[in-house]
This record gives C-alpha cells, sequence and structure tokens, in this order.
C-alpha cells in the first residue's frame, strides 16, 4: 500500500512534461461521477480550468490535459494531469500552477452552469450531483467541488 507521494525523474533529450496521478475507484464506485464531471471541468476542451490557465492565458504550457480514468473505468486506476511545459517555462513552474488550479477548485464554487457545459457528454451520464451529494466518499479524498 502506497502511503505518500511517489516521484521518478526521466531524464531525455525529447520535449520535457509531466503526469501528476491519483488514485480513484472503478466505474461502479459511488464517486465515479465525480471524477467524470471534475475531468471535464479542468481539462474539458478549450475551456477547462488546465487549458484556459497554463496555456491560454499565462501561456506557460504547450499542452495541459487531464484523463479521469486511466487506463479505463473497469478497475480501480488513476486520475492523470499532463502538463507539456512551453518554451521558457519548466515542469516545476507547471506543476506548481496546476496544483494552485485543484487548490482554487477545491475552495471556490463552481457554478451550475459550468458544470452543466462540462459533463461527459459521451456517457450520457446525468448532470453533476447537488452540493450535498459531492464531496462524500473516497473522492473526497482527491477534490471536493462545490456546486451553487
Amino acid at each position: 500500500m502506497q502511503k505518500g507521494e511517489k516521484r521518478v525523474e526521466v531524464e531525455s533529450p525529447a520535449q520535457p512534461f509531466m503526469a501528476i496521478a491519483y488514485k480513484r475507484p472503478n466505474q461502479i464506485d459511488k464517486d465515479d461521477s465525480v471524477f467524470d464531471v471534475l475531468g471535464e471541468i479542468l481539462a474539458g476542451e478549450r475551456t477547462g480550468l488546465l487549458y484556459t490557465d497554463l496555456v491560454r492565458d499565462k501561456k506557460i504550457a504547450l499542452a495541459a490535459a487531464a484523463e479521469a480514468d486511466f487506463p479505463g473505468g473497469k478497475y480501480p486506476g488513476l486520475f492523470l494531469f499532463f502538463l507539456v511545459p512551453n518554451r521558457g517555462h519548466t515542469v516545476e513552474e507547471n506543476e506548481k500552477n496546476c496544483y494552485e488550479i485543484i487548490e482554487r477548485l477545491k475552495t471556490q464554487k463552481v457554478t451550475r452552469r459550468y458544470a452543466a457545459t462540462h459533463q461527459d457528454q459521451g456517457s450520457g451520464r446525468a448532470h453533476p450531483p447537488p452540493r450535498q451529494q459531492l464531496g462524500h466518499g473516497r473522492g473526497a479524498d482527491f477534490l471536493s467541488c462545490q456546486l451553487r
């Protein structure tokens, strides 16, 4: 059982990038929809918080994305963040800004309208659960998202 952060660095002449992963339950867990909604809010195309903040606004990243159920949802897996620094910016700078976005999401409210536009369209899932249902169970260990 993993009790803390695990960090791996690989030196390569290729484009630097960073992957940040959190453990998550499988797709039949009661918190599965929380991870799906968070994935869409954080990385939903060009309107997700990661893209708008790191790529479009600050221009410190070439790409910023998230995958809510890597490598798939059948078994417990990972919630992944991928960050690719822009020229003149570092992996560490992107990591710091990514964690700031996560902290902001934990403390600031997300409007129902914003969350509804970022629901997983492909799965046919209903709109995000009401505020009192979010943040319970193992999903709360990762992020708790409040809707207004």
